[in-house]
């Protein structure tokens, strides 16, 4: 379970494909996006709905679920660095390497 800031955060651990076959081609966008929010330019728009199926539960304040829980975390200390540790699972699901639990601190 990586760590975001102190925070436990779960991704999920499968993703059935007719669901989930877009996943590795968001990864490009989601990659960009953490770009651009250590720039200050974030388009939540697309970052939210590919976070709301990665992570399944945090220790944060409201419900992954849920997009409004998102503009509540910290831009800097929470946000990025989930968005950073859900593209790199994603990248290790497609991969296939199994790499260790992306952290923050």
């Amino acid at each position: 379970m990586p760590k975001i800031n102190g925070v436990n955060v779960e991704f999920r651990q499968k993703f059935p494909a007719r669901e989930n076959w877009d996943l590795p081609a968001l990864l490009g966008k989601l990659s960009q996006i953490g770009a651009q929010a250590e720039d200050g330019k974030v388009d939540l728009q697309v970052a939210i709905p590919l976070l709301q199926r990665v992570v399944v539960s945090w220790g944060f304040e409201g419900s992954p679920a849920v997009a409004d829980a998102y503009g509540d975390l910290d831009l800097f200390r929470e946000l990025i660095p989930m968005i950073t540790a859900v593209a790199q699972y994603i990248k290790s699901l497609s991969s296939g390497e199994a790499e260790s639990e992306p952290t923050s601190q």
